[in-house]
């Protein structure tokens, strides 16, 4: 019975679908109950599956045949003020899952395979708000897949490798406003945009535990640039019924592409034991979201084929110009009985966005985030709960084109739940 209910809650997992939510750029390291509990402090401390996730050297440390899933159910929402007028983001839940599962062949060698989401975003106006020619509707979803080796070298060195295979599928829809020199406004075109892609990257890690009380760990993934093929959509009906014969050729549904550089990340983290029973961990978490300068769009065709007095347009480019940033976490792990453990952490995200390039489509600021949660150790199986709660930084500046903007009262509630089964 108890396994049945562990794979069903596997299927019922996966059928959410890869993660999407906001996070500081739009990183997410939402990858199990425990580690959200603990504030993604698993690259050092004892090792479950989802480690796989944080530091694939990790792996080497986790005994046995294991098979770990569950999900996140993320909610957030913040207020946006563009050119004056201020729009709340419309509050949606989204569900991020994850599982894993390692296997310890021998001594010596350990294999694991990790599905969980690395990056997403959401983000909904309505469609008649002041931003909505730069954005109304924003969707980003991942899924990577890892498949993960892991050596124990010695007794206290443990080294990891993984692939990662990225799928990345993106949904962003804005309005396109048409002002014509002497005509003055023709009215508004709804455009959608559309399209996905796989890539692959590598992971490596390691783990040293060089006395009873102490583990260092260290991860290092390398950048993924996307070239993602789609579909543009645009519907006419918003253009006033006095011009709309002079756009018969023009927004036409075509195909469309765009390049998106996932940033490299080097994690490294240190726990110690001071007592049988406690835990702490602090982590660094350096990401180099340099590598994200602009979001550019190239159509295949001009998208203003035939309209007289308005200049082609065959593509289009928004500035973003992020810099690295860093997020530092603590978690703490109390094993109070033989069943149960409690969990608590923090964590600090910077934001990559600079104020002179801020836009709607990512209300990106800095972020502290509140985590506790428990788990129940019940013979061969165990279960992990937790919950956090997000508060950004109110940050204010102007988009590429001067326009001012602001983020303020934003804030995220996230529920997590993870089960393992040991065979």
């Amino acid at each position: 019975m108890r396994k049945l209910f562990f794979f069903m809650l596997l299927l019922v997992c996966l059928a959410f679908g890869p993660g999407e939510a906001r996070a500081a750029g739009f990183s997410l390291y939402e990858y199990s109950a425990r580690g959200n509990a603990l504030a993604g402090t698993t690259i050092a401390r004892e090792a479950t599956p989802a480690s796989l996730a944080m530091n694939p050297a990790q792996v080497a440390r986790v005994p046995g045949l294991q098979l770990e899933a569950g999900v996140t159910m993320i909610t957030a929402t913040a207020d946006v003020t563009y050119a004056g007028e201020s729009q709340n983001v419309i509050r949606e839940y989204f569900f991020a899952p994850h599982s894993y599962l390692t296997w310890e062949i021998n001594e010596k060698i350990s294999a694991g395979l990790g599905i969980f989401s690395r990056f997403g975003l959401g983000s909904l106006y309505p469609e008649d708000w002041a931003g909505r020619f730069e954005i109304y509707r924003a969707a980003v979803k991942s899924a990577s897949v890892q498949p993960t080796v892991a050596v124990n070298v010695t007794g206290w060195l443990s080294l990891g490798l993984g692939l990662e295979i990225i799928w990345l599928d993106i949904d962003i829809r804005n309005k396109i406003a048409l002002n014509h020199p002497i005509a003055g406004s023709m009215g508004e075109v709804d455009s959608k945009l559309k399209g996905d892609n796989f890539a692959y990257g590598g992971v490596i890690g390691l783990h040293l535990h060089p006395r009873d009380w102490l583990s260092i760990g260290a991860s290092y993934r390398n950048s993924i640039t996307h070239s993602i093929g789609g579909q543009a959509e645009f519907n006419k009906s918003g253009i006033n019924p006095l011009f709309r014969g002079g756009f018969e050729q023009a927004f036409q549904n075509m195909g469309a592409r765009g390049e998106i550089t996932l940033p490299a990340q080097t994690a490294l983290g240190i726990a110690i034991k001071p007592w049988k029973d406690w835990t702490f961990e602090v982590d660094a978490i350096y990401t180099e979201w340099n590598s994200f300068k602009e979001l550019k769009i190239d159509f295949n065709d001009n998208i203003m084929k035939d309209v007289a007095g308005l200049a082609p347009i065959t593509s289009t480019t928004k500035e973003k110009d992020w810099k690295n940033v860093w997020r530092l976490s603590a978690g703490a792990e109390y094993t109070a009985t033989d069943w149960l453990t409690l969990r608590l952490g923090y964590s600090f995200d910077q934001s990559p966005m600079r104020t002179y390039a801020m836009d709607a489509l990512i209300p990106a600021h800095d972020r502290h985030l509140t985590n506790a949660g428990l788990g129940l150790n019940l013979d061969d199986w165990k279960a992990d709960f937790a919950y956090t709660y997000l508060k950004a930084v109110n940050m204010y500046g102007e988009t590429p084109s001067g326009v001012p903007i602001s983020y303020k009262n934003s804030d995220a509630h996230m529920l997590a739940l993870t089960a393992t089964y040991e065979f």
